[in-house]
């Protein structure tokens, strides 16, 4: 008995030294003991230190972080050395490291040695935001986009003064297409209303990640375009840089959301409505309550109406667009009487003159406001420009694509609004005057100057999101955008000012128009997918050579090449 005692003794002193071990090997390969704490006042905040895919490490610093005040710190018995520097428990001053530079890390351990490099850089010039949630991680909010978690959050400005320290009721992610970007966006619910970087008292906020762009400018660039150019409620944004649970997260994009709220959609809450014209399958996946026209499926935002009443508004403005005389037969009214003439002329322009890949399609914002006298539905506010301003994308990259005024499909039982109002004359020519009055000159800013000390002020910003998330080169990114711009204005002068002639050329996937380009007569289209694919004149079977010139309006299609 005594004999088995032993053993047992002996098996169960092994067993936990091989799980000791297993946890040390495990611990030594997730992460790097080693924190940076960065004083600002009377305020602290500990950073943790970010491993890369090649297993080196970064630590990446705020803005307003003084070298000299940050203290690098140790958080175990191992031993760890920078060059020769030994890291303690106590601490050693950043200021002894230069930024951006390489240096020798080392941690000794009982069983492990690791050797490789450490990187310490240092934004500038932006907010710094720092969130924390209870369970410690982002592991349960990343696994689907509607868990959520309640948090602490502080917000410091540029300089590192401490404009909000207090509870979130809740931080979940946000977006549909983004959601599938390792680096999400976020949408904050905060446990009162708070005035955020002098952007007005609200409660909820948006956290845009721009992961589709590595300039990071576009969102912002259009948002403030859009109000510079006179558009209703368009969101106020600001730059932060995101801790995430110590960890640095990158560069955001900090908005407001569109709302109903005095800060916001400012309409009244009586007799009201805010609405989105959006993809009817997501409308439907994730439950939201809608209106479905042939205009297209409308997400209720909000609503004081009836849904039979909200419906009903629609489709007069429906019946109206589509009838010869521009008059709902039901009510008498014409279109002009039933929308806000420049409110969406203002919508549709933003769309155009950025060439938003979803201009006109989803993410596209209306409301009614019940104290209005006019009775009519407004467009607007702006939302969702991220792949726009020549992004890579084949729809959009050619400074002559059609975006907000194309048909959507070819379904005798959809049809897009911008669309069928584009055909009206009174609608084209406030677009024309309206192009040369407020857009036209903010545009000719961005590209003389503005777009530039947009990207001079976040390029620390930019540098060190680049080095946390890989996403291409900014610099290519920001001189991509100028140069459409001016070719975008130089092409939208020949079109609306000069009113040259130009064949309208759309591109049909399945009964589905995904893009269209206003060619000059003896031009060629853009340059168009070809891997795998014939292209044809649609409703026949006669071949269409993308190099060629063209003289006529048409409609081309896509056909997948069979495997002989």
């Amino acid at each position: 008995m005594r004999y088995r005692k032993i053993v047992i003794l002996i098996f169960s002193i092994l067993l936990a030294a091989v799980v000791f071990y297993q946890y040390r090997t495990n611990e030594w390969n997730n992460r790097m003991p080693l924190t940076a704490v960065v004083s600002s006042g009377d305020h602290t905040e500990e950073l943790t230190c970010w491993k890369d895919q090649w297993g080196d490490y970064c630590l990446f610093l705020p803005g307003y972080a003084d070298p000299a005040q940050v203290q690098i710190k140790s958080h175990t018995s191992d031993e760890i050395w920078i060059e020769d520097w030994m890291i303690t428990k106590t601490g050693v001053s950043c200021d002894e490291f230069r930024m951006n530079e390489l240096y020798g890390l080392s941690r000794i351990g009982l069983f492990n040695q690791y050797d490789g490099v450490l990187r310490i850089v240092q934004s500038g010039n932006v907010s710094t935001m720092y969130i924390d949630v209870p369970s410690g991680s982002m592991d349960y909010i990343h696994q689907e986009k509607g868990n959520e978690e309640t948090g602490t959050m502080r917000l410091y400005g540029a300089a590192g003064d401490l404009q909000f320290d207090g509870r979130l009721d809740s931080i979940k992610g946000r977006g549909n297409a983004t959601w599938g970007w390792w680096k999400k966006s976020y949408s904050l619910t905060l446990s009162q209303e708070a005035d955020l970087l002098d952007m007005g008292q609200a409660q909820r906020w948006i956290l845009l990640s721009n992961g589709y762009d590595c300039s990071n400018l576009r969102n912002k660039v259009a948002y403030d375009l859009a109000g510079a150019a006179g558009m209703a409620y368009s969101p106020d944004s600001q730059w932060v840089d995101l801790y995430l649970n110590g960890e640095y997260a990158g560069l955001y994009l900090l908005c407001e959301r569109n709302e109903v709220h005095p800060e916001r959609v400012d309409i009244a809450p009586d007799n009201s409505f805010l609405v989105s014209r959006e993809g009817e399958a997501r409308l439907i996946a994730q439950n939201y309550p809608y209106v479905d026209l042939r205009l297209g499926a409308f997400r209720i935002h909000h609503s004081s109406l009836e849904h039979e009443q909200v419906e009903a508004m629609w489709q007069s403005v429906e019946n109206a667009l589509l009838a010869e005389d521009g008059i709902d037969p039901l009510t008498g009214k014409h279109w002009q009487e039933l929308i806000d003439l420049d409110s969406w002329v203002e919508k549709y322009l933003i769309d155009e003159v950025a060439a938003n890949h979803d201009g006109g399609c989803i993410s596209q914002y209306f409301y009614y406001d019940g104290e209005d006298p006019s009775g009519k539905i407004y467009a607007g506010p702006v939302w969702d420009l991220d792949i726009s301003l020549g992004a890579d994308y084949w729809q959009i990259a050619s400074p002559n694509c059609i975006v907000a005024e194309r048909p959507f499909g070819l379904r005798e039982t959809e049809c897009a609004p911008f669309y069928l109002l584009y055909r009206q004359e009174a609608f084209y020519r406030r677009v024309v005057e309206l192009y040369q009055e407020n857009f036209r000159p903010v545009m000719m800013e961005l590209i003389d100057s503005d777009l530039d000390a947009y990207a001079q002020h976040i390029s620390q910003a930019v540098n060190m999101n680049q080095l946390r998330w890989q996403t291409g080169n900014p610099v290519t990114e920001t001189e991509k955008i100028k140069r459409f711009l001016t070719e975008r204005v130089a092409f939208l002068d020949a079109r609306w000012i000069r009113e040259e002639e130009f064949c309208e050329v759309m591109v049909l996937i399945g009964d589905e128009i995904h893009a269209g380009y206003a060619i000059r007569p003896g031009e060629c289209l853009p340059e168009l997918p070809t891997e795998n694919v014939d292209w044809y004149v649609y409703g026949s079977e006669e071949p269409f050579d993308i190099t060629q010139p063209i003289y006529e309006s048409m409609y081309i299609c896509k056909k997948e090449r069979t495997a002989s």
